[in-house]
């Protein structure tokens, strides 16, 4: 817009400004110091779906006014001008910025989850379909219906291998397939009780020979992969078919850790060396999952502060020393020597072919070992 002057010089230059009207805010007009034209802006964004015509008021006055002029004022004019908004095609638009859905870990294929919806901004309300943008959700685990946007599976889910899922929901314009636009979609998977739970590390444990009965010799922890609500409580005891005669007993806790107990005084690894005891662990959720595991037990030799020291069943020694075998050969040498002394004169002569190698009897090569009190 421009407002004619006719003046010349300093004396016709123009100003302009919004003074009323309902698009004030949405407005404003600068002057073009080279022209003395009036140039109006957007300050915001317009909406046509919202608002199709604004109505402003627009004056133009003289910034520069000599005084001795005043009296023949104002030196100013308004216009009435009206903007009419026009239609463009936009991309439809999401109901949301984002999608939050939940489902069970055990739910079937095709079990719908939930839905999205947009719409065409435009006054055609041209129709959408939708998609699934397959970049996010690689192995087609979800999948949409085109039409009205319902979420359902493809695949089956377990939390354990992924909690959440983030995919990226496309909703495009039928007759323009140019307009579309995206919405992120997160899927979370709910825990269902489908895990047992199992011992936390595998146990090997030993139980010393001078042991007393319901001494404490190792406390057994246990792990689920599931995420009960209410948090985890295990329940440990002996399988069934080892409780009525096992040398040991399982104390559980309450709190999620057990122990096992002595169930006599005083164990001999020579009789038996190594223990398998089979732990039943259960969970509190439902449906109730169990696992048995085994805990290794071994016998072993302990000094008095109950420090293992041997946990290998030894050979039979006799108090002095030497193993059996080695006593043997000493006493076969002691009856050649003896017989020696006892045969006649006459034998000599045969016995000098015969020799004792009991001199060079090598007792190393016994399995002499030293006795240790246990």
């Amino acid at each position: 817009m421009k407002a004619s002057d006719a003046d010349v010089g300093e004396n016709a230059a123009v100003a302009y400004s919004l003074t009323e009207g309902e698009g004030l805010d949405m407005f404003d007009v600068i002057t073009d110091q080279e022209t003395q034209e009036g140039i109006i802006t957007v300050k915001k964004l317009l909406d046509f779906e919202k608002k199709k015509v604004y109505t402003l008021k627009v004056e133009a006055s003289n910034p520069h006014v000599e005084p001795r002029f005043l009296y023949l004022g104002p030196f100013k004019d308004s216009a009435t001008v009206r903007i009419m908004v026009e239609d463009v095609d936009e991309p439809p638009v999401f109901s949301k910025l984002a999608y939050i859905l939940q489902i069970r870990e055990d739910a079937q294929i095709n079990t719908t989850i939930g839905s999205v919806t947009a719409q065409d901004p435009d006054a055609a309300r041209n129709p959408v379909k939708y998609s699934v943008d397959r970049h996010t959700d690689m192995d087609r685990i979800f999948n949409i219906d085109s039409g009205n946007g319902s979420i359902f599976t493809s695949k089956l889910l377990d939390r354990e291998t992924l909690l959440w899922h983030n995919i990226t929901v496309i909703a495009t314009e039928i007759n323009n397939p140019k307009q579309s636009s995206r919405v992120p979609l997160y899927i979370k998977v709910l825990d269902v009780n489908d895990n047992a739970p199992e011992f936390a590390e595998f146990y090997e444990t030993f139980v010393c020979e001078k042991a007393k009965a319901d001494q404490l010799i190792q406390t057994l922890r246990a792990v689920d992969k599931d995420d009960p609500y209410s948090g985890h409580q295990f329940s440990f005891s002996l399988a069934p078919e080892a409780a009525s005669g096992s040398n040991f007993t399982i104390q559980d806790n309450k709190d999620n850790t057990a122990g096992i107990l002595t169930r006599k005084n005083g164990y001999n690894r020579h009789e038996m060396s190594t223990y398998l005891l089979p732990v039943v662990i259960s969970d509190n959720d439902y449906p109730v999952q169990s696992s048995t595991g085994t805990v290794t037990v071994r016998v072993c030799a302990c000094d008095h502060h109950g420090n293992m020291q041997s946990c290998h069943a030894e050979a039979l020694v006799h108090p002095t020393g030497l193993s059996t075998g080695a006593l043997i050969a000493i006493l076969l040498c002691i009856v050649t020597l003896l017989g020696k002394l006892l045969l006649p004169a006459s034998s000599l002569p045969m016995m000098r072919s015969t020799h004792c190698h009991c001199d060079t009897l090598d007792l190393s090569a016994s399995p002499i070992k030293a006795y240790s009190p246990i």
